[in-house]
């Protein structure tokens, strides 16, 4: 089985859906393009949304977008904390009422262990789409921002203490907020900033190895189920 090869930007519609999920009594939308009725689609830029820009495809104006650049840190503290505090129906990312104090609770706690606290060792849900646990920053006990910043690849690639922390809250439970906006749509983004700046991180991370001599191409696979394409 070869890997999918896109000759040009398409758009994959799924004609199958999926009642896993409910069966399984899932809290939270599922990692899984399929788990909800609406979101069986695999979607794939038009190249008009990469033409105009981030600034069209998160809902802000680029004025907008320098401002959040120029405050940082306090950037990405501060969208969480507005989104969390959103009325439930901006909220596509919180299942029902019943759980959206948990769900606040969590992402706060989540921005706050990124950006003030030490890294410690803590078993935690996996973002897996699972329920087994994973041990959190692993060999990282006592590390602080500061100290991911300085980390060998962070400083090849020339992250910013920005991007160091947006890409840190995409690995917690916050990456919910994020893909469920850009999966429905939603803009303004109530995480644009911080999703500028993991774009940005992401690109920059590319660096690590694309001057090495011994450079080899890889397939990479991402998973999804009851999706036809």
């Amino acid at each position: 089985m070869k890997p999918l090869q896109y000759v040009e930007l398409i758009d994959i519609k799924a004609l199958a859906g999926s009642d896993e999920q409910e069966d399984k009594g899932e809290a939270y939308p599922s990692k899984f393009m399929s788990g909800t009725p609406d979101s069986n689609q695999l979607r794939l830029s038009s190249g008009i949304d990469s033409a105009l820009g981030m600034e069209e495809f998160l809902g802000v104006d680029m004025n907008e977008l320098h401002d959040k650049r120029r405050r940082g840190l306090e950037t990405i503290r501060q969208e969480v904390l507005d989104a969390v505090n959103l009325p439930l129906d901006k909220k596509p990312w919180v299942p029902n009422e019943d759980a959206a104090e948990t769900d606040a609770e969590e992402h706060r706690a989540n921005v706050k262990y990124v950006l003030d606290e030490e890294a410690c060792e803590t078993m935690i849900p996996g973002n897996d789409g699972g329920m087994a646990l994973r041990m959190r920053d692993t060999g990282h006990a006592g590390n602080t921002l500061k100290h991911f910043l300085a980390h060998d690849i962070a400083v090849k690639c020339k992250l910013t203490i920005v991007e160091v922390a947006a890409l840190r809250l995409y690995t917690t439970s916050t990456f919910r907020i994020i893909n469920e906006c850009l999966r429905k749509g939603i803009k303004p983004h109530p995480l644009a900033g911080t999703t500028l700046f993991i774009s940005l991180g992401l690109k920059k991370l590319r660096a690590q190895h694309l001057g090495d001599t011994d450079f080899k191409t890889y397939y990479l696979w991402r998973g999804m189920r009851d999706l036809t394409a």
